[in-house]
C-alpha cells in the first residue's frame, strides 16, 4: 500500500470516527437535557449509527489490507498445512524424506531453502510446506501464499536482504510466483479438489495445482491488455511457454505458430528447459492439439513425462500417447523399460508398467526378467544364464503405486500420503 493510499484510508477512518463520536455526544446531551419521546428516539438511533460507522471502517480495512486476514497463519514447523492436512501423517512423511539445500539452475546454493529428493516438499527457515500448494511470495509483506487462499506470515528474520534474495531465487527458478493472492483462489481450489475435504490428504495436489493455474491464467488473460503471441513480429520466441501455465487459448496459438512453421516443434520439446512440472503440461497440451502424426516428434518428450507417476503431466501424457500407433509404443516401451531397469529407476518403471497396462501390453523385457528371477530362486546356479544380474530386480509396487497391485493404482498424490 502506498503512502497516499494509507493517508486516504486514515482520513476516511478519522471522519467516520469523528462523526460517530460527535453525534453520540450530541444525542446524549439532548437526552439528558430533555427527557422526551423525541429525545429518546434520537438516543436510540445512536447505537446503529455508531455500528454503521465502525462497519464502514471494517470494510475500508478489508479493502485496503486484503481479504485474507482470517486466513493469515503464523509460521511454525508445518505452517497452515498442519491444519489443512493430517499433521501426524505429514510429519511421518517428512521425517522419512531426505532434504538437501536447493540449487538454482545457474548453480547458486540456497542456504535457507531445502527441497526433498522427490521435489514435493520444501523447507524454508525450518517450516515444511508442500511445493504443489505454495504459489507466491511477497518480500515486502513477508508472506507466502497458498493456492487454497492461505497466507503464511514468515518469521521476522526472513526480512533480511540475503534471505529475501534466496526466496526470490527459489521462486524465480520455478517459474510460477504470485506477489499477491490471486482473486477467488480458495473457490478455485475447492472447484478442482478431486476428493471430499474430509479426505483432503488423498487429493492429487499436483493435478489440482495445474488446473488451478490454468484457470487463473485464463482469468488473468481475460482482463489483460497484452495478448499472448508465441512469436513476436521480429521473430523472437517468447519464453512464457516454459515459465508459467498457459490457457488452452494460448497453447492453441502456439500450435498454430508451429503449424505455420514460425517456430520449430523441437523448440518446445526440451524437457529440461521448462521451469516447473506445471509448465511442462504446456508441452503435453501442445502435442495433444497437434495430434498424430504431426506430434510424432514428441514421443521422447511424452515418455519422459511417464517418469514420475506423481506429477501433473503424467496423466495427460498417457492420454496423448494412446493416440500413437500401438506398434510404435510397444517398441518404445521395450527400449525405455530396459533403460529404466539398468538405471534402477523404480519411478520410471512404475510409469511405464502403468502405461503398458493402459494399452493392454505386457512389456516383454520385464516379463523375461521376472521369469529369470523366478528360475534363479529355484536354482541359483542358473544366475549366470541371464545377461544381467536378475537377482537385483525387485520392483516395489507399494513404493511406486501406493498399493500392492498396479491395477489399483490411482494417479498422483502419493507424495502426500503415508505409504504402507
Amino acid at each position: 500500500m502506498s503512502f497516499f493510499e494509507k493517508l486516504f484510508l486514515w482520513v476516511v477512518m478519522f471522519i467516520f470516527g469523528y462523526v460517530g463520536v460527535d453525534y453520540s455526544i450530541k444525542a446524549y446531551r439532548v437526552f439528558m437535557a430533555q427527557d422526551t419521546p423525541e429525545g429518546r428516539l434520537v438516543t436510540l438511533c445512536v447505537i446503529p449509527f455508531i455500528g454503521l460507522c465502525f462497519y464502514g471502517i471494517h470494510i475500508l480495512l478489508k479493502e485496503f489490507y486484503g481479504q485474507y486476514d482470517d486466513k493469515l497463519h503464523i509460521f511454525n514447523k508445518l505452517p497452515h498445512f498442519g491444519d489443512m492436512l493430517n499433521k501426524r501423517q505429514v510429519m511421518k512423511i517428512i521425517r522419512k524424506a531426505s532434504f538437501h539445500k536447493y540449487y538454482t539452475r545457474d548453480g547458486k546454493l540456497l542456504d535457507h531453502v531445502k527441497i526433498s529428493d522427490d521435489d514435493k516438499w520444501v523447507c524454508i527457515l525450518g517450516g515444511y510446506m508442500p511445493v504443489d500448494l505454495i504459489c507466491g511470495y511477497n518480500p515486502e509483506k513477508n508472506e507466502l501464499y497458498s493456492i487454497d487462499g492461505g497466507v503464511i506470515r514468515l518469521p521476522r528474520r526472513a526480512k533480511k536482504e540475503s534471505i529475501q534474495a534466496e526466496l526470490n531465487s527459489f521462486f524465480e527458478a520455478r517459474g510460477i510466483c504470485y506477489t499477491s493472492m490471486p482473486k477467488k483462489a480458495n473457490s478455485r481450489f475447492n472447484l478442482f479438489l478431486n476428493v471430499p475435504k474430509s479426505e483432503i490428504d488423498k487429493a492429487d495436489f499436483s493435478r489440482v495445482r495445474y488446473q488451478w493455474e490454468k484457470a487463473t491464467a485464463a482469468k488473468v488473460e481475460k482482463h489483460s491488455t497484452e495478448k499472448y503471441k508465441p512469436v513476436s513480429k521480429k521473430g523472437r520466441i517468447r519464453n512464457d511457454f516454459f515459465e508459467r501455465v498457459l490457457s488452452d487459448k494460448d497453447v492453441m496459438a502456439t500450435a498454430k505458430a508451429v503449424k505455420q512453421k514460425k517456430v520449430e516443434l523441437s523448440h518446445y520439446l526440451d524437457f529440461d528447459a521448462y521451469k516447473s512440472e506445471f509448465s511442462i503440461c504446456n508441452g503435453v497440451t501442445l502435442l495433444e492439439q497437434l495430434e498424430y502424426p504431426a506430434n510424432k516428434e514428441g514421443i521422447d518428450f511424452l515418455f519422459r513425462c511417464l517418469g514420475d507417476v506423481d506429477e501433473a503431466y503424467f496423466g495427460p501424457a498417457v492420454d496423448v500417447l494412446q493416440d500413437f500407433p500401438k506398434s510404435v509404443l510397444q517398441e518404445k516401451l521395450e527400449e525405455e523399460a530396459q533403460r529404466a531397469y539398468e538405471n534402477v529407476d523404480v519411478l520410471g518403471l512404475a510409469g511405464l508398467i502403468y502405461f503398458a497396462k493402459q494399452i493392454g501390453y505386457e512389456i516383454k523385457y520385464i516379463e523375461e526378467l521376472k521369469s529369470a528371477q523366478n528360475a534363479v530362486k529355484f536354482d541359483p546356479t542358473k544366475a549366470h544364464v541371464a545377461n544381467t544380474d536378475v537377482t537385483k530386480f525387485d520392483f516395489d509396487e507399494i513404493a511406486a503405486y501406493g498399493t500392492s497391485a498396479a491395477k489399483g493404482f490411482s494417479l498422483g498424490g502419493m507424495a502426500y500420503k503415508e505409504q504402507a
